[in-house]
């Protein structure tokens, strides 16, 4: 055991938390996780974003999303089934806004499978 593992257990005990605990992985680590390997853990990320002007959260699964809507009713949470589903459309930066903005108006929402078809009537843009 090194000596950070050490005094992280020696900090916990004297926190009153429990120092055989599995401790939290580093931030380094956790940005360095690929979409596959934070969908196997139970893991939220809070993420600011340059393009949207703000911050939201990347959640392993929906119960995490769940999780952090009930400490923060106002978070914008994606799943790493959504950031698949958006990285596969590719999107603009405005798009990406919209998609957010979406999210910000409707808390429950999701990104699900989508496939444009044609194009929009100019009615409907």
């Amino acid at each position: 055991m090194s000596y950070l593992q050490k005094l992280e257990r020696y900090i916990a005990k004297q926190k009153g938390e429990n120092p055989q605990a599995e401790p939290k992985p580093p931030i380094d680590y956790i940005s360095q996780l690929r979409l596959s390997e934070l969908a196997k853990r139970s893991l939220a990320v809070e993420i600011y974003s340059e393009v949207l002007g703000c911050s939201f959260w990347l959640c392993s699964n929906e119960l995490m999303a769940l999780q952090i809507k009930e400490d923060y009713p106002n978070a914008v949470t994606y799943t790493v089934d959504e950031m698949r589903e958006i990285i596969r459309l590719n999107p603009t930066q405005e798009d990406l806004k919209r998609i957010h903005n979406t999210k910000s108006v409707f808390p429950d929402s999701r990104v699900i499978e989508f496939q444009l078809k044609g194009e929009f009537p100019e009615a409907l843009v």
